[in-house]
């Protein structure tokens, strides 16, 4: 009988061991499917945030584009408008002038071609200074485009509204 106790021992032994090691495979298939779709989650996730961070940038580059063909079309436009005047005051073709008031006394007694005694007129602007003046015009229209491609550029692609 020793013998048999013996030998039932090491079976239920060797039963146990059998147990455990098949438990421990099952649960290592287990574990390894659950981390499989662990990963494949993570990776969709991942995946779809590279998307939105694609998408977003095209969204970006496409606002910075347009707001640059905008406003880049405005300033050859105007520039083209500053050119043509330039080109008017040069051949004469227009004159700047300003509304100047000449004190009464110095009023003549003979009226205007037109038969009015009004003490208001224009005075001309000399062509240097006229030049001048335009040039500055230039600027400032400039600069005041500029800025307004930067407010758009600000509201639509940093701060995200228009």
């Amino acid at each position: 009988m020793p013998g048999t106790l013996r030998q039932k021992v090491l079976v239920a032994f060797l039963a146990l061991v059998v147990a455990f090691s098949a438990g421990w495979k099952v649960q290592g298939w287990r574990l390894t499917i659950k981390h499989e779709k662990y990963r494949r989650e993570q990776a969709e996730a991942l995946n779809e945030a590279r998307d939105l961070v694609d998408r977003l940038e095209s969204l970006y580059r496409n606002n910075v584009a347009a707001i640059d063909a905008r406003y880049t079309k405005e300033l050859e436009d105007a520039q083209a408008e500053n050119d043509r005047l330039r080109a008017d005051l040069q051949r004469g073709a227009i004159r700047l002038s300003i509304p100047a008031k000449c004190p009464a006394a110095s009023v003549s007694s003979n009226t205007s071609s037109t038969g009015s005694t009004d003490a208001t007129s224009r005075a001309d602007i000399d062509e240097r200074a006229a030049a001048e003046i335009l040039t500055l015009t230039e600027r400032g229209d400039k600069a005041i485009r500029q800025l307004s491609a930067l407010q758009e550029y600000v509201r639509s692609v940093c701060i995200g509204g228009e």
